[in-house]
């Protein structure tokens, strides 16, 4: 987005919140230079489809390390954050200082050119897979994909204790995933490998996966879930 001072600041204090071994190095002094021009701007704009808890938080940490920069935020859930920026792009009007997105809405960004290239000092203690190589990203939390299970309708001792165990016709028709789930589709194919990933989602689908906008489980008010690791 828009060539910002803290709109950097901002980046490398995220990942020096996640990155402990960062704390014995020396502040850079393109990181000096980079807070100097803050201070003169004062202020930070950041999108992001994180929890408002988490989001808040981090907000609050920021303003703590830099009190100079007065910060407002605009949440929003990923889809809706990601028409709104293309939406600023096609008029030319961009508000945001830095953006915080998931993997797909994130990739559709940097294709249309509308990330900025900033790699933080802290980010060489991130794995390669977790950041981008040409430097517009990188990632500041890991979602954790499990399995939950209805424990009105399904037995401890009855779970698929592997993914494999999906495959059987007893959960035929009982199986739900997020119809946007493309990360955990991704997720199967790097752990399987293409190949084998690519032949066991379609064997998931041929249970009769029923696909539902947001979470697939219940919520407040619904049977309970349990992941069946627990």
């Amino acid at each position: 987005m828009k060539k910002s001072h803290a709109n950097l600041v901002l980046a490398a204090a995220i990942l020096f919140f996640f990155v402990q071994a960062s704390l014995a190095l020396a502040q850079p002094d393109h990181t000096k230079r980079l807070i100097e021009g803050a201070k003169k701007e004062g202020r930070l704009l950041w999108y992001t489809a994180l929890n408002i808890n988490d989001a808040t938080m981090l907000l609050k940490r920021f303003e703590q390390k830099y009190p100079f920069i007065k910060t407002e935020m605009l949440r929003l859930g990923g889809k809706e954050l990601l028409t709104k920026i293309l939406i600023e792009a096609q008029t030319g009007v961009f508000r945001a200082d830095a953006i915080e997105s998931v993997g797909v809405e994130g990739h559709i960004l940097k294709k249309r050119g509308l990330l900025g290239k900033y790699m933080s000092p802290e980010a060489s203690a991130y794995p390669s897979s977790m950041k981008d190589p040409d430097g517009t990203w990188v990632s500041f939390f890991i979602n954790t994909h499990v399995l939950v299970y209805n424990t009105s309708l399904v037995k401890k001792e009855e779970v698929p204790r592997t993914y494999e165990g999906l495959i059987h016709p007893k959960w035929a028709g009982k199986i739900a995933l997020r119809d946007d789930d493309f990360d955990n589709f991704g997720m199967m194919l790097r752990v399987m490998g293409r190949e084998a990933g690519l032949n066991f989602m379609r064997r998931l689908a041929a249970q009769g996966v029923a696909l539902r906008s947001g979470p697939p489980w219940p919520f407040k008010g619904s049977p309970p879930v349990r992941s069946p690791w627990e």
